[in-house]
């Protein structure tokens, strides 16, 4: 029996709202990246991870210092996309859809990885879309008042992760001082170490071990990864 892949559903609250074009893979691409910076496998790894709610409809906001919600002006021609709903010195969008997760299974909304902003900070949440009858929203933080700042249709809002709800407290954490895994730890480390000093004497340039998925010793890692391919949304079939 062939096994089920667990599913992420994305319910529009209106069927004319075309998810699709505005929740999309995470690109593995930055703007501000060099080639230099893809060599660096974690951070290309991290662009992936999960889904992106692209911004859809062009708004500019402002803080004004204070903390009402009359104190950030939100200029856009879609009032219902983005305003000014908690205070603050925040804005809110309104993604007009609703997630629900398997079982277990919240969704972290966090900031675009390796993507910056000026003036903003996003905010980051851990919904439980499991049972959460409702929307949920995506709020920035305004850093600086007076000042302008404007968000482009198209431009990158929050990643969209999947992640079990008590996943991190499955795990025990331990300081290791001693004993045969210390010892082995420490003995691949400094011959990293030596190796990494005699390359940097050589002027040969980076080893690119972690981009090949190889250990110091030259074993491969068979379950290396260099991005994540998540699954594109597509429009569930009518029921028969």
């Amino acid at each position: 029996m062939e096994n089920k892949r667990p599913v992420i559903e994305f319910y529009p609250t209106n069927k004319d709202v075309d998810i699709a074009s505005f929740v999309q893979p995470s690109d593995r691409l930055r703007d501000a990246f060099t080639p230099q910076f893809y060599h660096c496998l974690p951070l290309v790894t991290a662009n992936t991870l999960g889904w992106t709610v692209i911004n859809r409809s062009e708004f500019t906001v402002v803080w004004r210092g204070g903390n009402g919600r009359e104190h950030v002006i939100v200029d856009t021609d879609d009032k219902e996309w983005a305003m000014s709903w908690f205070g603050f010195g925040t804005v809110t969008v309104f993604p007009h859809f609703i997630v629900r997760t398997p079982p277990g299974i919240n969704l972290l909304v966090r900031p675009v990885p390796n993507i910056y902003k000026h003036n903003i900070q996003t905010l980051e949440g851990f919904v439980e879309t499991d049972w959460l009858n409702n929307t949920f929203t995506l709020n920035f933080r305004v850093q600086m008042p007076i000042v302008r700042t404007t968000f482009k249709v198209g431009e990158p809002l929050v990643q969209l992760v999947p992640y079990g709800r008590h996943y991190v407290e499955q795990f025990d954490a331990e300081i290791v001082t001693s004993g045969e895994g210390y010892d082995k730890t420490m003995a691949d480390f400094a011959l990293w170490a030596q190796k990494r000093l005699q390359r940097i004497e050589d002027h040969s340039g980076p080893a690119l071990d972690y981009v090949k998925g190889e250990d110091i010793h030259g074993n491969r890692f068979a379950d290396h990864v260099k991005i994540l391919k998540v699954s594109e949304l597509k429009v569930r079939k009518p029921t028969e």
